[in-house]
């Protein structure tokens, strides 16, 4: 049968059929679009929520900052060495004569602040017992361990005349120590302990607590 010859109540009908069948074809692809759209913005949003969160970096600490910085360190100067303040007064007149020897030449002496040291050149005494050495007695120290009779490397030899003279009745006084001049021969002692001695070309005598034997 041919579309001339179909009845006209059937050709509607297979028109009306096909239309309806393209309506619910084009309703169908809507449907099936806007459910792929849903799932993409579902596993965004899943994705979304699973990510982890990133924690935040702690704030920086300023190394300046009062509560952080280390306090500094004081230190202290190492305390000096104290002078006896108990030191007995020097001669009345005393000089500051560091060396000096007696009118004779025959006896010098040197002052420092650790001991006094006096030669003498001619001694015709005998020195205390002690150290067997041939020129012992021609020099004789004073130190704060007292009197000692060091042996020396040779014989004394008289004061030049470079060295000043310590007039007979005067004195000098350097530091702990102080000496007096006199015609007996020079007297040196310790102004801290009273230790003495007097040297003479006929003797030598010591006293006090750094006394020899």
């Amino acid at each position: 049968m041919s579309a001339n010859t179909m009845p006209a109540s059937t050709r509607r009908w297979i028109i009306g059929l096909g239309a309806a069948v393209g309506v619910l074809a084009l309703v169908l692809v809507v449907l099936l679009l806007q459910g792929s759209g849903g799932d993409a913005d579902a596993e965004d949003a899943s994705t979304a929520v699973e990510e982890p969160a990133v924690p935040s970096s702690p704030p920086a600490t300023d190394p300046s900052s009062p509560a952080t910085s280390a306090p500094p360190v004081e230190t202290s100067p190492a305390p000096e060495p104290e002078e006896p303040t108990d030191l007995a007064a020097p001669p009345e007149g005393a000089l500051d004569l560091a060396s000096f020897a007696l009118p004779s030449r025959n006896i010098a002496c040197t002052l420092d602040e650790s001991a006094v040291t006096c030669q003498i050149a001619d001694a015709e005494f005998t020195p205390p017992p002690g150290e067997d050495c041939e020129f012992r007695g021609q020099v004789v120290t004073l130190a704060d361990d007292g009197v000692a009779l060091p042996c020396p490397d040779g014989p004394a030899a008289a004061a030049g005349e470079e060295i000043p003279v310590l007039e007979y009745g005067q004195s000098t006084s350097v530091g702990r120590w102080a000496c007096t001049s006199s015609e007996s021969g020079v007297e040196c002692s310790s102004l801290a302990d009273g230790t003495r001695f007097t040297l003479a070309r006929a003797a030598l005598t010591t006293d006090g607590p750094g006394a020899i034997g």
